[in-house]
């Protein structure tokens, strides 16, 4: 992105009342352990390393999807489970 980072944006987002509780997805070149750390710590529901495949991103999409329509259920359990299996392409 041109001016801001990514964690920049999430930061910003998390920051604004109107999108404090919006899903976000992080999707990256980095693998950096400090970068996926960060994106956690600032509020990302998701990591996905680039490159990914379009099935692998759809899981993804999916499945926070399904997390978030059960409140019961803590979105991040499932996510973090299939974010490990999901090698990058």
């Amino acid at each position: 992105m041109p001016r801001k980072t990514g964690l920049e944006v999430l930061q910003w987002l998390k920051g604004e009342s109107n999108f404090r509780n919006l899903s976000t997805v992080i999707f990256t070149s980095s693998s950096n352990e400090k970068d996926v750390r960060s994106a956690f710590d600032n509020g990302a529901d998701c990591y996905l390393q680039k490159p990914t495949s379009y099935s692998d991103l759809l899981l993804m999409v999916e499945k926070l999807s399904a997390a978030l329509a059960d409140p019961s259920r803590s979105p991040l359990a499932d996510l973090h489970a299939l974010a490990q299996s999901v090698r990058p392409v």
